[in-house]
């Protein structure tokens, strides 16, 4: 196989199939469990609800829960319910309509209920704190998980 220069790749593409202007996103008019972002099709190691924050397991994803490393770091949130192949969240919006965070927070993966996600920042000595998202508004959340967790 040969090389591909620059200009070869360059030249594969044609701007006009190309979108490169922004993309606005009314998250005022979401509705619930509407999301946003990207997504794909994984297979759940225990079954899991809408809106839990996962780890994945050397049998697949399961519930993350902050307060071992053997369950860390979340990677995603389901989108479905059950087992076997899920839809999860890799990164992006979503809405809850239960949540009720303060705009601006700081969103966590919970030390006490596997699969949950907390606005209250893990602070006990032994448990994990993984930054997983912001608050958009009360019931918005913006979903990108930060694979670095530090042990309080």
């Amino acid at each position: 196989m040969g090389k591909i220069t620059k200009q070869e790749l360059a030249s594969a593409f044609v701007a006009s199939d190309i979108n490169a202007a922004p993309t606005n996103i009314a998250v005022s008019g979401m509705t619930d469990g509407q999301y946003l972002g990207i997504t794909a099709i994984e297979t759940m190691a225990a079954s899991c609800s809408i809106y839990n924050l996962l780890y994945m397991s050397s049998s697949g994803y399961d519930k993350a829960i902050a307060s071992a490393d053997s369950t860390m770091p979340c990677v995603a949130m389901c989108l479905e319910t059950g087992t076997g192949s899920k839809t999860v969240l890799k990164t992006g919006y979503i809405k809850n309509s239960a949540w009720s965070f303060t705009t601006g927070q700081m969103l966590y993966v919970s030390p006490s209920s596997a699969g949950l996600i907390t606005s209250t920042k893990p602070v006990t000595t032994g448990q994990r704190m993984q930054i997983v998202g912001h608050a958009v508004s009360s019931t918005v959340i913006f979903f990108n998980p930060q694979y670095l967790f530090v042990e309080i």
